[in-house]
Protein backbone atom coordinates (compact mmCIF):
# COMPACT_ATOMS: atom_id res chain seq x y z
CA UNK A 1 0.00 0.00 0.00
CA UNK A 2 2.87 2.39 0.79
CA UNK A 3 4.39 1.58 -2.56
CA UNK A 4 1.14 2.57 -4.32
CA UNK A 5 0.85 5.78 -2.28
CA UNK A 6 4.43 6.67 -3.20
CA UNK A 7 3.66 5.96 -6.87
CA UNK A 8 0.61 8.22 -6.69
CA UNK A 9 2.70 10.99 -5.16
CA UNK A 10 5.34 10.63 -7.88
CA UNK A 11 2.67 10.64 -10.57
CA UNK A 12 1.27 13.91 -9.19
CA UNK A 13 4.77 15.45 -9.16
CA UNK A 14 5.43 14.22 -12.69
CA UNK A 15 2.17 15.68 -13.97
CA UNK A 16 2.59 19.02 -12.21
CA UNK A 17 6.33 19.67 -12.45
CA UNK A 18 7.78 17.66 -15.38
CA UNK A 19 9.74 19.42 -18.11
CA UNK A 20 7.79 17.61 -20.80
CA UNK A 21 4.05 17.73 -20.07
CA UNK A 22 2.12 14.53 -19.49
CA UNK A 23 -1.25 14.30 -21.22
CA UNK A 24 -4.09 14.82 -18.77
CA UNK A 25 -5.90 11.73 -20.07
CA UNK A 26 -2.89 9.48 -19.32
CA UNK A 27 -2.49 11.10 -15.92
CA UNK A 28 -6.14 10.52 -14.98
CA UNK A 29 -6.10 6.88 -16.14
CA UNK A 30 -2.91 6.07 -14.25
CA UNK A 31 -4.14 7.93 -11.16
CA UNK A 32 -7.39 5.91 -11.21
CA UNK A 33 -5.47 2.61 -11.50
CA UNK A 34 -3.23 3.46 -8.56
CA UNK A 35 -6.19 4.73 -6.49
CA UNK A 36 -8.05 1.46 -7.16
CA UNK A 37 -5.04 -0.56 -5.99
CA UNK A 38 -4.83 1.53 -2.81
CA UNK A 39 -8.55 1.03 -2.15
CA UNK A 40 -8.30 -2.74 -2.63
CA UNK A 41 -5.31 -2.88 -0.26
CA UNK A 42 -7.27 -0.90 2.34
CA UNK A 43 -10.25 -3.25 2.02
CA UNK A 44 -8.02 -6.30 2.41
CA UNK A 45 -6.35 -4.77 5.45
CA UNK A 46 -9.74 -3.94 6.97
CA UNK A 47 -10.96 -7.55 6.44
CA UNK A 48 -7.81 -8.95 8.02
CA UNK A 49 -8.17 -6.65 11.02
CA UNK A 50 -11.81 -7.73 11.46
CA UNK A 51 -10.86 -11.40 11.19
CA UNK A 52 -8.07 -11.10 13.76
CA UNK A 53 -10.35 -9.16 16.11
CA UNK A 54 -12.90 -11.98 16.16
CA UNK A 55 -10.37 -14.81 16.47
CA UNK A 56 -8.31 -13.27 19.29
CA UNK A 57 -11.16 -12.28 21.56
CA UNK A 58 -10.99 -14.19 24.84
CA UNK A 59 -13.65 -14.32 27.47
CA UNK A 60 -12.66 -12.96 30.87
CA UNK A 61 -12.65 -16.49 32.26
CA UNK A 62 -10.29 -17.75 29.55
CA UNK A 63 -7.98 -14.79 30.06
CA UNK A 64 -7.80 -15.35 33.82
CA UNK A 65 -7.18 -19.08 33.30
CA UNK A 66 -4.31 -18.41 30.88
CA UNK A 67 -2.79 -15.78 33.14
CA UNK A 68 -3.04 -18.13 36.13
CA UNK A 69 -1.40 -20.91 34.14
CA UNK A 70 1.50 -18.63 33.23
CA UNK A 71 1.97 -17.56 36.86
CA UNK A 72 1.90 -21.20 37.95
CA UNK A 73 4.49 -22.18 35.34
CA UNK A 74 6.73 -19.32 36.43
CA UNK A 75 6.45 -20.37 40.08
CA UNK A 76 7.28 -23.98 39.27
CA UNK A 77 10.49 -22.94 37.49
CA UNK A 78 11.72 -21.20 40.64
CA UNK A 79 13.59 -23.24 43.25
CA UNK A 80 11.52 -22.22 46.28
CA UNK A 81 7.75 -21.93 46.17
CA UNK A 82 5.83 -19.81 48.66
CA UNK A 83 2.54 -21.72 48.71
CA UNK A 84 0.56 -18.90 50.32
CA UNK A 85 1.80 -16.37 47.76
CA UNK A 86 1.22 -18.84 44.91
CA UNK A 87 -2.35 -19.42 46.08
CA UNK A 88 -2.92 -15.66 46.28
CA UNK A 89 -1.43 -15.10 42.80
CA UNK A 90 -2.96 -18.04 40.98
CA UNK A 91 -6.12 -18.78 42.95
CA UNK A 92 -7.55 -21.99 44.34
CA UNK A 93 -9.26 -23.26 41.13
CA UNK A 94 -6.10 -23.07 39.01
CA UNK A 95 -4.00 -24.67 41.72
CA UNK A 96 -6.57 -27.44 42.19
CA UNK A 97 -6.68 -28.09 38.42
CA UNK A 98 -2.91 -28.36 38.34
CA UNK A 99 -2.76 -30.77 41.28
CA UNK A 100 -5.53 -32.91 39.81
CA UNK A 101 -3.67 -33.07 36.50
CA UNK A 102 -0.46 -34.27 38.20
CA UNK A 103 -1.62 -36.46 41.11
CA UNK A 104 -3.63 -39.66 40.62
CA UNK A 105 -4.35 -40.42 44.29
CA UNK A 106 -3.46 -39.41 47.83
CA UNK A 107 -3.55 -41.87 50.73
CA UNK A 108 -3.67 -40.40 54.22
CA UNK A 109 -3.87 -41.79 57.75
CA UNK A 110 -4.50 -39.78 60.92
CA UNK A 111 -4.34 -36.54 58.90
CA UNK A 112 -0.89 -37.32 57.49
CA UNK A 113 -0.12 -38.12 53.86
CA UNK A 114 1.11 -41.71 53.61
CA UNK A 115 1.33 -42.11 49.83
CA UNK A 116 1.12 -40.03 46.64
CA UNK A 117 0.53 -41.67 43.26
CA UNK A 118 1.28 -39.48 40.27
CA UNK A 119 -0.41 -39.67 36.86
CA UNK A 120 2.79 -41.00 35.31
CA UNK A 121 2.56 -44.09 37.57
CA UNK A 122 5.23 -43.15 40.09
CA UNK A 123 4.38 -43.59 43.76
CA UNK A 124 6.00 -41.75 46.64
CA UNK A 125 5.58 -43.10 50.17
CA UNK A 126 6.08 -41.13 53.37
CA UNK A 127 7.22 -42.51 56.73
CA UNK A 128 6.83 -40.55 59.91
CA UNK A 129 8.89 -41.11 63.05
CA UNK A 130 6.75 -41.55 66.13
Amino acid sequence: MRKQERALSRLDELFLFADSPMPQKDYLLKKQQISDKIASCQQLLHRLEQKSLFTSTLSDEQFVFRASSLLLQKALRERRIDVQQLTADVGHPALKDFILSVIESIVSKDGKVIELTFRNGMTHSFRYDA
